[in-house]
């Protein structure tokens, strides 16, 4: 289903203001569809694959980490909540194994902790307009990022954002590979969010960043894609707390269009 734009409006005919001949410039303040960092999901997704795979070593070590929280059930094996940093090898128990280590080492560690997840929205027919041409110029004011809600147990990382035009709803599914598309540009990065805040933030735009997203805003259909990677494991002796929570965030943005007025619509 694709994920519809919500935000505060201003009309054109209400508010834009005529500059020069031909031309109207339209203040504009509106929130991206959400995106959502589920790192539940991405843990599941880390054991159903140790779970459902042929290493029966990392089946093992799995099963003994699971072990050490006594009320969890382990039928299938799962992380504790406590994750401890050793544990004698399953298969060995005369040597230790650096649980550390070995998460980075199974196959699927890196979609456990990096996060890229994108959406799409498209805004014509929120500013009055039908074709990209209508639109002579976008300026971006500012954009802040604010969760609506956060049960993530880890901090967010500083987080590069891209956007893009002509993404479909179906290439957002993969936002892996969405990553490296040539149609997709960094336009700003985000400062560490501590895990459960839901305060705004600023988005840090350079020059070339703003032109880069009032470029992606002009063409009226736009992806935003946000990528990080969760410092998981932390480095340290204490024991590793296990990813969890699932976290809501939105994007709002003030910018002014600028509209021709040469195709009859105003």
């Amino acid at each position: 289903m694709k994920k519809l734009l919500s935000g505060i409006l201003v009309l054109p005919f209400l508010m834009g203001t005529q500059c020069i001949p031909g031309e109207i410039e339209v203040p504009y303040e509106q929130e991206t569809p959400e995106l959502t960092i589920d790192l539940a999901s991405q843990v599941k997704a880390f054991e159903d694959g140790i779970n459902n795979g042929s290493d029966t070593h990392n089946q093992a070590v799995l099963a003994a980490l699971c072990a050490t929280e006594a009320s969890r059930n382990c039928s299938p094996p799962s992380l504790p909540a406590s994750i401890p940093r050793q544990i004698p090898d399953p298969e060995n128990t005369s040597q230790n194994i650096d649980v550390a280590t070995w998460l980075e080492g199974v196959p699927g560690f890196d979609k456990l902790k990096n996060v890229n997840e994108a959406v799409v929205f498209s805004l014509g027919e929120e500013i009055g307009v039908e074709k990209p041409d209508q639109v002579k110029k976008v300026t971006i004011d500012a954009v802040t990022v604010q969760f609506s809600s956060n049960t993530l147990t880890y901090a967010v990382p500083p987080t590069d954002v891209y956007s893009g035009s002509g993404v479909s709803q179906a290439d957002t599914e993969d936002a892996d590979a969405l990553l490296t598309d040539s149609r997709m540009s960094k336009f700003g990065t985000l400062a560490e969010i501590p895990a459960g805040d839901t305060q705004a933030h600023p988005m840090d735009l350079d020059a070339s960043g703003k032109e880069a997203f009032a470029q992606s805003l002009g063409q009226l259909d736009v992806a935003l894609l946000v990528h990080t990677a969760v410092a998981f494991p932390p480095s340290g002796s204490a024991p590793i707390p296990k990813p969890d929570g699932v976290g809501k965030v939105k994007a709002k943005i003030k910018a002014v269009f600028t509209i021709s007025t040469d195709f009859g619509i105003f």
